[in-house]
């Protein structure tokens, strides 16, 4: 870091305005108790969710925020309200001029905050990879895809740094590849853990069983692939190459889930490209694609995809 970006960072100030109290806004409020300013709630159930909090002013709308107030806003509301809330924040506010305004959508483009960034605020896009409850902090050493401009980062790795995350810079433009990434790793394997469940359970195998199977399957499956890969790490038919027994499942998903049978067999023919390509190995040599080539980081290192 030079000298004059080390000076500036020096002087950062950490007052927040945090605007949301779904999951991720108590998360902050747990996560920076010393930091935190104010929240912005306009609903009931935004006011009971912040009740017990080291008493933060509260307002019921971002223009009722004084601009003196906060260094920093941090949005968290679902990501079809970001750009609205940018809007209604820059209403009647010609000068934002040194305040940092934070969304954590990783599907949402940093120029979603385009309305305050034309009036002088410095934007940026933090997006924990995690999934949150709002009932705790931030995890210490979590991963974070941080979308902004050089100066703006080193501002965020000083507001974040009692909990020592892991950075990773992301390019605006590859922002739909990677909330994908976040979402097959976060959410879809939630489907095939219910299906694998179903699976067991219509063949007779008692519920609380079925679950405890399926979930250590999964653990270990994720355990493997990451150590290993998915060219030495892959058991069963598909590795085997044993179409016999996959026409059977195929035959089953037909009578048992009818409308899932397109789904299996995508997911068969899924898995032989990953084993074919060798996915899923850190370093481990590609077949199709160059991919895009980095640096692993620790706690503030910056790491670049």
């Amino acid at each position: 870091m030079s000298r004059s970006v080390q000076e500036r960072a020096s002087r950062f100030n950490d007052r927040v305005v945090v605007v949301g109290t779904g999951r991720l806004g108590r998360t902050i409020l747990r996560s920076l108790p010393r930091a935190i300013s104010g929240v912005v709630t306009t609903q009931v159930e935004g006011s009971l969710a912040v009740k017990g909090f080291s008493s933060p002013i509260r307002y019921s709308r971002i223009q009722d925020v004084p601009l003196e107030a906060f260094d920093i806003v941090w949005i968290a509301v679902p990501d079809d309200k970001i750009q609205g809330l940018a809007e209604q924040a820059a209403q009647d506010r010609e000068d934002w001029s040194g305040k940092l305004v934070v969304h954590s959508s990783g599907a949402t483009s940093i120029t979603a905050l385009n309305p305050v960034a034309s009036l002088g605020a410095e934007p940026a896009v933090a997006h924990p990879n995690l999934i949150l409850a709002g009932d705790a902090p931030f995890p210490q050493n979590s991963v974070w895809g941080i979308t902004s401009s050089s100066e703006t980062y080193t501002r965020i790795k000083h507001l974040f740094r009692e909990f020592e995350p892991v950075l990773i810079r992301i390019d605006d433009k590859k922002r739909s590849l990677y909330h994908a990434g976040a979402t097959m790793a976060a959410n879809y394997p939630m489907t095939l853990f219910s299906l694998g469940v179903e699976l067991y359970k219509r063949a007779g195998v008692p519920d609380d069983l079925a679950i405890r199977v399926v979930q250590e399957f999964m653990a270990k499956s994720v355990e493997t692939v990451a150590e290993r890969g998915i060219r030495e790490g892959l058991t069963g038919p598909v590795q085997r190459g044993d179409q016999k027994t996959l026409n059977e499942h195929l035959e089953a998903f037909k009578t048992e889930f009818p409308e899932e049978h397109k789904f299996f067999v995508e997911l068969i023919e899924a898995t032989r490209r990953a084993m074919k390509e060798g996915r899923g190995r850190a370093g481990e040599e590609r077949t199709r694609g160059q991919g895009d080539k980095g640096t692993r980081g620790q706690g503030d290192k910056e790491t670049r995809r």
